[in-house]
């Protein structure tokens, strides 16, 4: 069933812009041009190819208006090369690391000192308490008010030593 007019011969149909440009062999070309004698659809898409080619002009580009608005090539200065070379921005990378670490490391040192004491829970016992001379419990609680408040959304353990105690029993 044709919609449009067109030919059912699908090949011979698809020659027919060979046919126009001059494309065929000689007996493809016979065939083809004895197909369009024959076939009204194909003497008409024929003509309509012909007279599309006759109408078709190549646009004109005018080179002279482009090139006039190139700007003249200039060569990139040796700073400009520089920035964007990966060794530069990995040296820069760098310094930029160790001198947040510096900064950091000055920070730290101006702290005061903090202590963090470790014990057993033994040791904090009512029981380990006990035996701990009276001067040091009084060193131990003056080392605790110098520990730093720590809110409660930053919740950090700290565990006192026992002071003055020695390990293995046989201290002095």
């Amino acid at each position: 069933m044709r919609d449009r007019g067109d030919c059912d011969n699908v090949t011979m149909r698809d020659r027919l812009p060979d046919l126009l440009h001059d494309r065929l062999a000689a007996s493809a070309r016979a065939d083809v041009q004895a197909h369009v004698n024959g076939c009204a659809e194909c003497r008409a898409e024929l003509e309509l190819l012909r007279s599309v080619m006759a109408g078709a002009t190549a646009p004109r580009v005018d080179t002279s208006r482009i090139s006039a608005q190139l700007r003249p090539y200039r060569r990139p200065s040796v700073w400009a090369s520089a920035a964007h070379s990966w060794p530069l921005r990995a040296a820069a990378g760098i310094v930029l690391l160790v001198g947040a670490a510096s900064v950091i490391r000055d920070r730290a040192s101006n702290q005061p000192d903090t202590v963090v004491a470790v014990a057993s829970s033994a040791e904090l016992s009512v029981g380990g308490l006990t035996d701990i001379p009276e001067s040091d419990l009084r060193a131990l609680v003056d080392e605790l008010g110098k520990l730093e408040a720590v809110t409660s959304s930053e919740p950090e353990v700290v565990v006192v030593p026992a002071v003055g105690r020695s390990s293995g029993g046989g201290g002095k």
